[in-house]
C-alpha cells in the first residue's frame, strides 16, 4: 500500500508539473522571429505542403470564428474553402482593376465628400468610414452608388468590427446581439446574400487592414513634400503616375506607400501554429489539445538597422528610389510564399488613391487634419481629428503643419 500511495502521489505531481510547464509554454509564442529570412522559412517553408500551411495559418485564427463567425480561408484549413475564397477574391479584384484607377479615385472622392457630415470628427473614425464606403462601392458592391450608402451604417460597421477585433484578443465573451446587429447593418451595405452569404468573410480582410494603411499615409505626410506627389497621383490616377518619381523630390507615390508598409505594416505580427515534430510537442497536442505557436514580428523585421540603415525608424520614401534591396524578401507586409496576400499588387494603389483623395478633398472643402502625438494602428489615434477651418494654406493640402 505505501508503494501504491507513492506511485499515485508521483503520478499526480508529474501530471501537475507537465500541466504547469505546458501552460508556461503555451501562454506565449514558442518563438519570435525578426530576421526576414527566418520569417520566410516560418511563413513559406518549402517542407510544408499547402494543407499544412493552411492549418498553420488557420489554427491561431480560431478566435475570429468565436467573435465574427468567419468561414473563410483565414480560419479554415480546407483546401476547397481556400480555392473558393481565392477565386472569388480574384474576380472582385479583376473587376475593380478593370474599371480603372480613375474610377476608383472617383469613388474615393465621392466617399470623402459623403462622409464629411460634421464640423469636426475623430481622424480614425473618418478614415474608417471613407475607406469602408470606397471598399463597398469600389470593390464589393460596385453597383452601389456612393450617395445611396449610409455613412452612419459605414461608421457603425467600421467601429464595431474594430471593437470586436480588439475583444477577440482578450478571450472575453462577446454578446451575440452585437454580431447580429453588425451583420444586419452590413447587409444594408452589401445586400447580395447569394454572392456574400457572410459579408464579414470579405469585409474584414478587404477593409480592416486597408484603412490603417490609408490613415498612416495621411498621418506621415503632413510635414513633408509628399503631399504634392499625392496630389499629382490624385489628379492623374494611373499606374504610370503612381510609379513616376518626382524630378524635384526623387520619389513617387508608390515609394510613399511602400515606406508606409515598411514602417507601419497593417499586420504587425503574424502567428503560425507549428506542426508537431518532437515527441513533447506531439504529447502536448494529443494530451492537452494545444499547439505551439511561433510569431513573425514583421514590424520589427522591417525596421532592422542592419538592413535599412541607422535611420530605419524614420519615414523616408527616398530609400526605395533605386534601392537594390530585394523587396519580396525584405518587405513582408503582405506575407510571402503560397499564402501571400492575393491583393498585394492591388492594395498599394487602392490605399494610395484613398489617402490622396482624402488629403486633397479635405483641403478643397476647408478642412484640415489636426495631428496627435503618435501615429496609431488599429488604436492609438488620440488627439487626431478632422476639423473645418475658415482658411487653409494652399501649401498644406488640408493638413496641419504642426
Amino acid at each position: 500500500m505505501p508503494y501504491l500511495g507513492a506511485i499515485v502521489c508521483s503520478t499526480v505531481l508529474l501530471t501537475f508539473f507537465i500541466a504547469h510547464l505546458s501552460r508556461k509554454l503555451l501562454s506565449k509564442p514558442q518563438a519570435r522571429y525578426v530576421n526576414p529570412f527566418d520569417i520566410l522559412l516560418l511563413l513559406a517553408s518549402p517542407s510544408q505542403d499547402s494543407r499544412s500551411l493552411l492549418w498553420s495559418r488557420a489554427t491561431p485564427n480560431q478566435r475570429l470564428i468565436r467573435v465574427f463567425q468567419l468561414t473563410n480561408t483565414f480560419v479554415s484549413d480546407d483546401s476547397d474553402v481556400h480555392a473558393s475564397f481565392v477565386a472569388r477574391a480574384r474576380s472582385l479584384l479583376s473587376t475593380s482593376t478593370g474599371r480603372g484607377w480613375r474610377h476608383w479615385q472617383k469613388v474615393a472622392i465621392s466617399a470623402t465628400h459623403h462622409c464629411l457630415s460634421q464640423q469636426e470628427m475623430p481622424f480614425d473614425v473618418f478614415v474608417q468610414a471613407v475607406t469602408m464606403v470606397t471598399v463597398v462601392s469600389g470593390l464589393l458592391n460596385p453597383n452601389a452608388d456612393v450617395a445611396d450608402i449610409s455613412a452612419d451604417d459605414a461608421i457603425f460597421c467600421a467601429q464595431e468590427i474594430t471593437s470586436l477585433w480588439r475583444l477577440s484578443k482578450t478571450g472575453a465573451e462577446v454578446d451575440s446581439n452585437r454580431l447580429q446587429k453588425l451583420n444586419q447593418r452590413l447587409r444594408l451595405l452589401i445586400p447580395d446574400a447569394e454572392k456574400f452569404p457572410n459579408p464579414l468573410d470579405f469585409v474584414v480582410p478587404a477593409w480592416e487592414t486597408l484603412w490603417r494603411v490609408v490613415a498612416a499615409i495621411i498621418a506621415s505626410t503632413h510635414t513633408f513634400p509628399e503631399t504634392s506627389i499625392l496630389e499629382d497621383y490624385h489628379n492623374n490616377p494611373t499606374l504610370e503616375q503612381f510609379r513616376r518619381r518626382d524630378a524635384t523630390h526623387g520619389f513617387s507615390a508608390a515609394d510613399i506607400v511602400t515606406e508606409i508598409l515598411r514602417l507601419h505594416p497593417p499586420t504587425k505580427r503574424i502567428s503560425r501554429a507549428l506542426i508537431p515534430s518532437s515527441i513533447f510537442s506531439k504529447f502536448i497536442l494529443s494530451f492537452f489539445g494545444k499547439y505551439l505557436v511561433a510569431t513573425a514580428d514583421v514590424e520589427q523585421s522591417q525596421r532592422l538597422p542592419g538592413i535599412w540603415g541607422p535611420n530605419a525608424d524614420l519615414f523616408d520614401p527616398r530609400r526605395h528610389a533605386g534601392s537594390s534591396l530585394d523587396s519580396d524578401s525584405q518587405l513582408l507586409a503582405f506575407g510571402c510564399g503560397k499564402l501571400r496576400c492575393i491583393a498585394a499588387s492591388w492594395a498599394p494603389l487602392a490605399a494610395g488613391g484613398i489617402a490622396a483623395a482624402i488629403s486633397v478633398e479635405l483641403h478643397r472643402e476647408g478642412y484640415h487634419v489636426v495631428p496627435g502625438n503618435t501615429i496609431g494602428g488599429r488604436d492609438g489615434w488620440a488627439g487626431w481629428k478632422v476639423t473645418r477651418v475658415e482658411a487653409v494654406s494652399t501649401h498644406t493640402m488640408g493638413l496641419s503643419p504642426n
